[in-house]
Parts: structure tokens; sequence; C-alpha cells
């Protein structure tokens, strides 16, 4: 059951937050607790279907504000700054197969949306959330985007699976793929090889993504990211 939190016991505490993703974002209280508020009419639209998922952000409840609907999720922090072990890009994995199971695809993979939460890497941002079929509403950073997403073609998993590849592959080696290339650049080269050239060893798993791979799938791309994890 979705939780309706009455506008008038938050307004008073609202901070805006800077690098809000998807929709303005601001943290808030609410019956003592420190939450985050994010304006996003899809993201109040998926509220069911979010909660049902593991590895993403927790949900609180929802309310209206003068904007427009908003969710209020747990405050969660960037992972960023450290090194991911295979366990941690695997909850990521199995909370994009949850979605893509329930009909949707997130459309925004890339390691600003990987979050901490307590001890848990969670996902986060599903702003720019899509059905599958439909015609995709947004990307991530180029160098994180499939082919396919930055030609706006419509919504398939393989678009988050290529995104979370790459993820991966910066959050377990701190490894930047097309470094130095400004976004232009990136797409243009991505048009005709979908494969970083510092990292031709993920090609396997670049160039052709199962309809619907299990975690023996996703093992075998971390397995080969850590094998080549020494020599960055």
């Amino acid at each position: 059951m979705t939780t309706v939190i009455p506008w008038n016991e938050i307004c008073d505490t609202l901070k805006p937050l800077d690098g809000g993703g998807e929709g303005e974002i601001y943290s808030c209280t609410w019956q003592g607790r420190d939450l985050v508020l994010k304006i996003s009419e899809i993201e109040v639209q998926l509220y069911e279907i979010i909660k049902e998922i593991d590895a993403v952000v927790p949900r609180v409840g929802i309310t209206e504000t003068p904007w427009g609907p908003a969710v209020l999720m747990e405050k969660a922090s960037s992972v960023a700054s450290s090194p991911r072990s295979k366990e941690d890009m695997l909850a990521v994995f199995g909370a994009l197969r949850q979605l893509h199971a329930r009909g949707w695809i997130h459309g925004d993979v890339h390691p600003g949306n990987i979050l901490l939460w307590h001890d848990m890497v969670v996902l986060s941002d599903f702003g720019l959330a899509t059905p599958e079929g439909h015609t995709v509403r947004g990307r991530p950073p180029a160098r994180y985007a499939s082919p396919w997403q930055l030609r706006a073609g419509p919504a398939v998993p393989a678009m988050d699976l290529y995104s979370w590849v790459l993820t991966s592959c910066h959050l377990v080696s701190g490894m930047v793929c097309w470094r130095g290339m400004a976004e232009p650049a990136i797409i243009f080269r991505k048009d005709s090889d979908p494969v970083p050239p510092e990292a031709p060893w993920l090609g396997e798993h670049l160039t052709v993504i199962p309809p619907d791979p299990d975690v023996s799938w996703a093992r075998g791309v971390l397995d080969t990211i850590f094998g080549h994890v020494p020599s960055f």
C-alpha cells in the first residue's frame, strides 16, 4: 500500500539538493526522519513497482507538491569514490532484471546513479524509465549509453545491460572508457563500434547481449573485468 504524506507535514523542511538527475530533488524531514524528496511523475507512477525491487533506494511515500507529484525516499550517498565488488554489481544487475521482468527499462544506468544506502549498493534515479518497446525518453552520458539508445530507438533490456557492463567496469576498476573524448565524438565512434578502445576484451559482452541473460552471464562479465583490473 502506498503511503501518502501530506504536503503540509514536510513543506517547511525542504532544502534544495544539487545533482538531482531527472527531476527536482530536495532534502526534507518527516516524522523525525531525514529523507529525500524528488519531484517526478514517472517515479510516482512506478512507486509500487520500485518498492518490490531489491537493491534500489528504499521508498517511504509520495506527496503532491505545488510543482507536481513527488516521491520520498531514504538518503543514499555516492559509491564512485571506492572500488566495488562483484556482489555489489550483481545486486545492481538483479535490480535491473527485476525491473525488466515488470516491463520497464531504466534508461539511465551510469556510475552516478549507483548509490550506497547504509552498506548496500543500490540503483537510483528512475526518472527516464520507459515501458519496454516505447521510444526511449532520454539516455545516460554517451560513454555509458548503448548505440541503440543513442539512436533513440525503442526501449529494450539490452540498453540497460550495455550500460551496466560499462558502469561495472568503471566502478570496479576506476577505468573511464573513451577517456578524453567529447560526447559528439563518442556518439560518432559508437555508431560503428560499440566497444571502447581501452577495453577491447569487453567486446563479446557489448556486441552480443542475450535478450534475457541470467546471473551466470553477469558473473561472466564481471570475471572478465576483474581479470583485467591489475593492468589498469
